[in-house]
């Protein structure tokens, strides 16, 4: 059982594809997932006999092990995963199963309010939304496990223009139709929509989307996403690579940038050349907000019946988690940390809770929740699922009332 199983990156795939050969030895954070299949000990013809290190935390033997090697090969120049996305829709008819006051909304199954804004197809968003090419635009602030009511988007006048977005050190121009309103800058042309809100940027298109970001740097770094970690690279002479989610940063900023469908990146001096398949986000920010991008994009959006009162609530710190599943009484939300710092994370439900359960395929950990707060660490390159046993449906906590402590 893995973290992510239904949603998010799939790491298996790649690690198990490379397994028995030397490309595996060049798969930054590969002893990562390696540990969660139970793999201890592998075999790789042609390979040295090597004790696999990462981040001094996950380990495993190469050919029986000996001396210990955290980069026993050149690392990959990047690489791009099957992202697995979040049926939302799915989600909404089994919650409705239990939640039976409904609202037509949007609900964030995010353990974080979502930071960049979303571009869902219809007429119908959250206010003030604005209805352009089909497409309801707006910014998305709900909190983790709530709902929102929608309403019919009004129309916005955009006017012909350059469109320039500046991400720090970082600066865009698209050309095109662009208007604003209430802090929401919109942009179309042709089959491609961006929004842009509070340092943050969403881009939707059909088909090959290309993008240059210019800079202020001769000499720079990119890190990307690997197997439950990011890795680090220089860039001097130029670097071409592939991604779902990369940070690119300097002494004066950096930006975050990542993609479901995948980034190929050519990096130079002053500039970035950005392809991707259909969408990507950016924002400011490093390797935390490039991932969190990559799961706020990595959800199926859509207006629906949702739970009327908030089926509870998240606080974490350098962890991700989600509510990607609901089945008889049961909640599964999914939780990892890629980053290379420890992590944590509190949830709380405002309906009973009979058993919560945390599993890897390492451990499976009853955890009974204190007066409803049920909380997780996260060490680094951790992945995990929280399955949460709910009680007697419709018994809710009051909001706000005896017996609820807000996080």
């Amino acid at each position: 059982m893995y973290c992510f199983e239904d949603w998010g990156p799939d790491w298996v795939e790649v690690v198990r594809g490379k397994l028995g050969s030397l490309e595996l030895l060049r798969v930054p954070g590969a002893p990562i997932m390696l540990y969660y299949m139970g793999l201890d000990n592998i075999d790789i013809p042609g390979a040295p006999s090597l004790t696999w290190d990462h981040m001094g935390v996950y380990e495993v033997k190469v050919n029986g092990g000996g001396l210990v090697a955290s980069t026993p090969l050149e690392p990959l120049k990047g690489m791009v995963f099957t992202v697995k996305r979040l049926n939302l829709e799915a989600l909404l008819e089994r919650l409705g199963e239990y939640y039976k006051e409904v609202v037509e909304g949007l609900f964030n199954p995010l353990g974080w309010r979502p930071s960049s804004p979303l571009i869902v197809e219809g007429g119908a968003g959250l206010p003030p939304c604005y209805n352009v090419g089909g497409y309801a635009v707006f910014t998305p602030n709900i909190e983790p496990l709530h709902s929102k009511s929608s309403v019919n988007c009004s129309s916005l006048t955009l006017s012909r223009g350059l469109f320039k977005i500046v991400f720090g050190p970082f600066t865009m121009e698209l050309e095109g139709s662009s208007g604003s309103s209430g802090g929401l800058t919109v942009f179309q042309s042709g089959e491609l929509i961006a929004a842009y809100s509070q340092g943050a940027l969403t881009l939707l298109g059909r088909g090959p989307v290309e993008l240059e970001f210019k800079h202020i740097y001769y000499d720079y770094s990119i890190s990307y996403l690997g197997v439950l970690a990011f890795h680090d690279i220089s860039v001097r002479n130029g670097e071409i690579l592939e991604s779902n989610a990369i940070s690119v940063r300097g002494p004066r900023g950096s930006i975050a940038i990542a993609s479901p469908g995948g980034l190929r990146v050519e990096a130079g001096r002053g500039l970035l050349k950005i392809s991707a398949n259909g969408e990507l986000s950016a924002s400011t920010g490093g390797e935390f907000e490039a991932f969190k991008l990559l799961l706020e994009r990595s959800v199926n959006w859509t207006i629906r019946p949702a739970p009327e009162k908030p089926v509870g609530h998240v606080r974490s710190y350098k962890a991700f988690l989600a509510l990607s599943k609901a089945e008889e009484g049961k909640l599964v939300m999914p939780i990892i940390n890629p980053t290379n710092s420890e992590g944590i994370a509190e949830i709380r439900l405002y309906s009973p809770v009979k058993n919560v359960k945390l599993l890897t395929t390492r451990e499976e950990l009853e955890m009974p929740p204190v007066r409803g707060l049920t909380t997780v660490t996260a060490p680094r390159g951790y992945c995990a699922r929280l399955e949460i046993e709910l009680g007697r449906p419709g018994d809710f906590l009051k909001i706000g009332g005896a017996g609820y402590k807000p996080l």
